[in-house]
Parts: C-alpha cells; sequence; structure tokens
C-alpha cells in the first residue's frame, strides 16, 4: 500500500480559538506565504511559541515592534489588542487559557503574571526549554484530538506544569556559557532528583559530550554526577524516614529508586544503618 504524505494545512489569516470546558485548548497556526492579521483582542490569555520561522508583534501599551524569532515565546493578556504579521513564514504552537482557568487557582495566576512580565516582549527559550514546550505541547495535542478518561485532568495538569517550568526559567538564556550551563542543570537536578537521571540525560540538557559534562559537572560541585545525585536522593530518603510518613518501599520510590535492594546498599554505605533502623533511631 503506498503511504500518503501528510498534509499540513497552512493558513493566511489567524486560526479560530474557543475555548473548551476544560479551559485550555491546544492549537497550532502553520502561516502561509501572505499570512496577513487584523488586530484583535481575545478574550483569554495567549501563549505562543515560534517553532520556526520570525514573527513581528505590535500590541497596545508596547511602544515598539517586536521581532519574536525561532525558538522563542510570547505572552498576550487576555484583552490585549495586537497584530502580528510574520517576517519569514513561521509555525506557532499556541496554548490559550480561559481567564477562569488562571484566576480559579491564584498561585496559577501569580506564575502567569511573573511569566508575562518576561515575555510579553519575548523571551527566548534554551535548547532544553524548547525541547520540553515541544513535547508537552505534543503530549496534550494527543489527548485533545483523541480524549480518553482523565484527558482533562491530563491537559490542565500538563499546562499548569509546562507554564511553572517557563516561570522559573526566566533568568535562562540561550547564550549562557558551558559552566552557566552545567549549574543552571545542577539546579534542576535539585528539584527533580527523583526523576530518572543519568550523565546521557544530564549532558544532552546542557548541551555537551558526556566526557566534557563530566569534567565541567565535577569542576563547579567538587563531586561527579552519579555522586551528587545519589547524595540528593539519599539526603531525602533520611528526611522521610525521620517524618514517619512513609514506608521504606515508598521512600524508595518517592526518591528514584526502583530495586530496593539497592537502595539498602546505598543508604547504609551512606548513613551507617540500614533505612529501617535509621527511622526507628532515637533523634536527640
Amino acid at each position: 500500500m503506498e503511504k500518503k504524505p501528510v498534509v499540513i494545512s497552512k493558513v493566511t489569516r489567524p486560526v479560530e480559538v474557543s475555548i473548551p470546558a476544560v479551559g485550555v485548548v491546544f492549537a497550532e497556526s502553520v502561516h502561509e506565504v501572505g499570512f496577513h492579521m487584523q488586530k484583535r483582542r481575545d478574550p483569554f490569555h495567549k501563549l505562543l511559541y515560534v517553532q520556526s520561522g520570525c514573527v513581528n508583534y505590535r500590541a497596545d501599551g508596547i511602544d515598539r515592534d517586536i521581532i519574536v524569532e525561532k525558538g522563542s515565546i510570547l505572552t498576550i493578556c487576555s484583552g490585549i489588542g495586537h497584530v502580528i504579521s510574520d517576517l519569514l513564514p513561521s509555525t506557532i504552537l499556541l496554548l490559550c487559557c480561559s481567564k477562569a482557568f488562571m484566576e480559579d487557582f491564584p498561585e496559577l495566576f501569580t506564575v502567569w503574571e511573573t511569566l508575562d512580565k518576561e515575555a510579553r516582549q519575548s523571551m527566548p527559550l534554551t535548547g532544553a526549554g524548547r525541547r520540553h514546550f515541544e513535547y508537552t505541547w505534543r503530549r496534550a495535542m494527543v489527548e485533545q484530538l483523541n480524549p480518553r478518561i482523565g484527558s482533562p485532568v491530563l491537559i490542565r495538569s500538563e499546562t499548569e506544569r509546562m507554564l511553572v517550568r517557563l516561570a522559573r526559567a526566566l533568568k535562562e538564556a540561550p547564550s549562557r556559557n558551558a559552566i552557566q550551563r552545567v549549574e543552571a542543570l545542577v539546579k534542576e537536578l535539585e528539584e527533580s532528583f527523583f526523576e530518572d537521571w543519568d550523565v546521557s540525560r544530564a549532558s544532552v540538557r546542557t548541551g555537551l559530550s558526556r566526557r566534557h559534562f563530566s569534567q565541567l559537572f565535577k569542576t563547579v560541585v567538587g563531586s561527579t554526577f552519579l555522586e551528587r545525585l545519589t547524595e540528593l536522593r539519599l539526603m531525602h530518603a533520611a528526611r522521610l524516614l525521620e517524618k514517619k510518613t512513609h514506608t521504606i518501599i515508598g521512600v524508595a520510590f518517592s526518591c528514584g529508586y526502583n530495586d530496593l535492594s539497592h537502595f539498602y546498599r546505598l543508604f547504609r554505605r551512606r548513613f551507617g544503618v540500614p533505612p529501617g533502623e535509621w527511622a526507628n533511631r532515637e533523634i536527640r
């Protein structure tokens, strides 16, 4: 059977967006040559990601045109008059959120405000930031186009996670040198040590070879990547055991260990006693 090519629909005017009951919608706008947009005001908050091409952005309250290049995001708040025009034929990934979705959860709206202060005039993402955005967008689109049980929950949670991650990445810049990228990775590791980390993933995240990454990591931290990852996990395990709110299996899993015997060996080597004895000891 002859395989049919995938046809991507190109547009000469902005795609029409309506917000479903979940309060969030993901969309794509692939611009044809000659794309044209009249000034508009949307009744929802909008985050644009320029996946390819380059656009010019003009908005109320901003006294100059903004050039939004490939790999950059742009926030547009509800009610803001704006116009987007192509400098190069562009593909834009959209995340649109109702005002109710943002404002029903005050902490999420605070995240949006923090992000908007930086990205209302465009913000370039790091390579890792771009990959994360595109992955999340694709994942949410699958759920949106093929809804199953729990799809609305997953779409909302992916949206919230994306916005938080973008807001936390405000200080990052694509032009960071190798040392700065490793330093940023160290901070990220402190917040996500329970994930499936290894040297390969970390080196890819920083855009360095495994060897170069390992050398710089030891220079910055004073220990190897695996030593630092293990220390973060075991210190967290010790804190959980002290609280006596988790089983030992639960503690191991919470810290990123799926092999219980491996966790036991590492814990005993680090603290001199097995996890159960640590949990039952008297804290002076």
